[in-house]
């Protein structure tokens, strides 16, 4: 839960004020609260999916790192499908993943 993730952060050294939770809301509110991030960072052995499409939706954009399986390049496709591909796909493995992050 939220607990295990500050922690987390915590031992990370990011400050706790740098996360936001917040309970389930209807779809348009979901977006525009989606809006307020600065990058949707995906996740590589499966994407996001839908998750993915609502953050570029919200004119986040998304980096991601795709894999052999097809759950882990669904996001390079939105990526490539909205024009911004190249800039936003690591598609050097994991280092060049936490690089560009």
């Amino acid at each position: 839960g939220e607990a295990n993730l500050l922690a987390a952060a915590a031992a990370a050294g990011l400050p706790p004020e740098r996360f936001r939770f917040s309970a389930v809301a209807p779809k348009a509110a979901y977006v525009a609260r989606a809006s307020l991030a600065d990058l949707f960072l995906d996740t590589p052995l499966c994407n996001g999916h839908t998750t993915a499409a609502d953050a570029l939706w919200a004119g986040v954009p998304l980096l991601t790192c795709p894999g052999d399986a097809m759950c882990s390049r669904v996001a390079a496709s939105l990526c490539t499908a909205v024009g911004c591909g190249p800039q936003m796909i690591a598609d050097g493995g994991s280092g060049d993943y936490v690089e560009r992050a």
